[in-house]
């Protein structure tokens, strides 16, 4: 598979999502990240429903599904916004 179909594919998708996410200062960017409501995720969790720091790729802030892609802590995406004991909140 080359790299451009990498790239255009769904983990092309999860990238592009990831690398919308706030970094954390001190933390390593590729390890974890904030969610738009400054949610802790982090990248191995990626499609954990449950997890204390899993995310999904959320696309309600467009209505095309397909420009803005945006990684979302998996309570914040289904509406929730409180995520699970123990997940951390960075202000």
């Amino acid at each position: 598979m080359t790299q451009r179909a990498l790239l255009t594919g769904a983990f092309g998708r999860r990238h592009a999502a990831w690398h919308a996410a706030t970094p954390i200062p001190g933390v390593d960017p590729g390890f974890a990240r904030l969610d738009a409501f400054g949610t802790e995720i982090h990248w191995h969790q990626y499609g954990r429903l449950g997890a204390v720091y899993g995310w999904q790729i959320d696309t309600s802030g467009d209505s095309s599904g397909a420009g803005r892609l945006r990684a979302m802590h998996w309570c914040n995406a289904a509406g929730r916004h409180r995520p699970p004991q123990g997940a951390a909140l960075r202000a």
